[in-house]
């Protein structure tokens, strides 16, 4: 925001006048266009307030990338199941009570000050940053507990259907007299596979107003979620959110894409994954065999 005093008055009186066409029902091209220039508006402060909760989201995908998910491929007992039946376990905790909150308290903190800042934007009022980081200190812990509560719900049917998957794998090692009941165990995993996808789709669609509510109504997760519900499949003359929320869905995703396509564009017309490779430390694997030679 500008701090010219009468330019700051001008640009708030302009943007409360501007609030009754925000504050209006929407189609989906509508609400598209707003949420670009809400966007283009707000984007340098949400890159701000973004510094910090990201850092929590690196130091999680970190963290699983180098030391949770390759204990899941690789052993250091290759004739003992039991042993690697013990360390794809304990890279299973790890994954879940360690990397796992790390990322979602950075994505907690992004969403409870965004919500804030374009709570006030809508409104005409002008964004105000440290509202928005009182706004995430406030309703950190029931964002948290609010994530939590949608990962084990959207995913519910991945947590039955993978553990059957890795349970036939180990049956069949196990027992290896007993292939038809590692046969059908794969074949509940896989039929189960296809409705878990729909529950994960279901949920994240009529839960997307979830976090939303929570911060600007104050209430708890299990009252947000139910109201978030009841907006995204209560129809009116303009239809349901479901459509909209595909089509920001399917945006998103194209954004990421192209802001993908041009990083590695320009990283490969400077050079940058040749020069990485030299600076970073070249990673050297010492199996048991070779310390012994």
């Amino acid at each position: 925001m500008t701090s010219d005093p009468v330019s700051r008055f001008v640009s708030s009186r302009s943007a409360r006048f501007d609030r009754k066409t925000k504050l209006r029902p929407m189609n989906s091209s509508e609400v598209i266009d707003v949420s670009l220039r809400t966007f283009h508006v707000l984007g340098w402060h949400y890159l701000r307030l973004s510094v910090g909760p990201v850092l929590f989201c690196l130091a999680s995908l970190a963290f699983l990338t180098q030391f949770a998910i390759p204990g899941l491929f690789e052993t250091s007992n290759a004739n003992d199941w039991m042993a690697q039946i013990r360390e794809a376990s304990v890279a299973m905790v790890l994954s879940l009570f360690v990397g796992g909150p790390l990322f979602l308290i950075g994505v907690s903190s992004v969403t409870a000050s965004v919500t804030q800042l374009v709570s006030d934007y809508m409104l005409g009022n002008v964004p105000d940053e440290r509202a928005a980081q009182r706004a995430m200190g406030r309703n950190l812990p029931k964002l948290f507990s609010l994530s939590i509560r949608e990962v084990l719900i959207s995913c519910i049917g991945f947590l039955i259907a993978v553990p059957l998957l890795i349970l036939s794998a180990f049956a069949s090692k196990l027992w290896p007299e007993t292939y038809a009941v590692s046969g059908v165990i794969v074949m509940i995993g896989l039929v189960a596979l296809v409705p878990a996808f729909g529950v994960f789709l279901y949920v994240c669609v009529v839960h997307s107003l979830a976090p939303v509510i929570l911060v600007l109504e104050n209430v708890d997760a299990k009252t947000a979620a139910k109201r978030s519900k009841f907006l995204i499949n209560t129809p009116d003359y303009q239809g349901t959110g479901q459509g909209t929320l595909i089509s920001l869905f399917f945006l998103s995703c194209l954004i990421v894409a192209m802001l993908s396509i041009g990083y590695v564009s320009i990283s490969e017309l400077l050079g940058l994954p040749e020069q990485m490779q030299q600076i970073a430390p070249q990673q050297i694997v010492h199996h048991p065999d070779q310390a012994q030679n």
